[in-house]
């Protein structure tokens, strides 16, 4: 029983994980988490055996509601311990996560346990990944004002017109998230470089969606979120306007994140930056658990 002890809590020792970024989802989804199993950097020679369970911890504070949801599923890993060279990644995990409301969120605390070798002992910790995530309004189907240059009325998305390009005027080079449909694929396919067909637009064209201010505050993210959504599926050039927030017309998927980014913070104490993004967060160095939490002696 002592020696399962001691060997129960080395191997619970040499796990380590590393979180990677994490891509926004909305509220009414579930999001993943990806972690990547790598060795530990004091333990490079040995490797950790058995299966590991993870789930979030998320407590409820006295006077708060519950942030994440509860149907948030355990999930078993079994340790590949046959990988050849100690410093590769051994495996890659997602970890799903729902969250109820839109905004940023820091990521919960995830416990982690392993009760190997006989299943006597189970060690765990609760680890801090310090990573956040970025939480969009649930879409809604509704009305929406469509701001021209000079004027404005209101419309229905289903009578509402595809934004396009008339005038063909130049060739730039591609960019990540521009639409496929204007890459010239002659030009690609005669000397490999990526361009796309530039079109002049007319002023008609360019569209702002905004909504009353008289509308309640989440049903009016959730309407905004739809027509984004569904403008950036046109492949349309648009632009934003509710709240604060200003963002010119534009199209591509950089855009698109912008704009949920900036209705899903709206209202909340975190400012939205438009130059400031989840998907900037750079890697993080190995996550391990420290300290081992608790080492208990299974139930007979």
């Amino acid at each position: 029983m002592l020696l399962t002890l001691f060997y129960s809590h080395q191997n619970f020792a040499r796990l380590a994980f590393k979180a990677k970024r994490i891509d926004g989802f909305h509220c009414n989804e579930t999001g993943e988490v990806v972690l990547h199993v790598v060795t530990h950097p004091t333990h490079k020679n040995k490797r950790a055996s058995g299966v590991v369970k993870l789930s979030w911890l998320s407590p409820v504070r006295k006077g708060q509601q519950k942030q994440f949801a509860s149907d948030t599923k355990l999930i078993e890993y079994a340790l590949d311990n046959e990988y050849e060279n100690p410093s590769q990644v051994i495996d890659t995990l997602r970890v799903p996560i729902s969250i109820r409301s839109r905004g940023r969120h820091k990521l919960p605390r995830l416990t982690i346990a392993c009760d190997f070798p006989l299943g006597l002992y189970k060690c765990w910790t609760h680890i801090d990944l310090n990573k956040w995530c970025m939480v969009y309004p649930k879409p809604i189907e509704g009305r929406v004002n469509l701001l021209g240059l000079n004027d404005s009325n209101e419309y229905n998305a289903t009578t509402r017109s595809n934004t396009s390009a008339d005038d063909f005027y130049a060739l730039t080079d591609y960019e990540l998230g521009q639409p496929l449909n204007r890459v010239a694929w002659k030009q690609v396919a005669k000397n490999g470089n990526w361009v796309v067909k530039q079109f002049s637009t007319s002023d008609s064209q360019i569209q702002v969606i905004t909504i009353p201010p008289s509308f309640n505050t989440e049903e009016a993210v959730s309407i905004l979120t739809w027509h984004v959504l569904a403008l950036h599926k046109q492949q349309a050039v648009y632009g934003l306007s509710y709240r604060g927030i200003e963002i010119a017309p534009d199209a591509g998927q950089s855009h698109l994140i912008k704009c949920l980014e900036a209705l899903a913070v709206v209202d909340n104490k975190l400012t939205f930056k438009s130059d400031t993004t989840v998907n900037k967060i750079t890697d993080t160095a190995p996550t391990v658990p420290q300290k081992v939490k608790h080492a208990k002696k299974a139930a007979s």
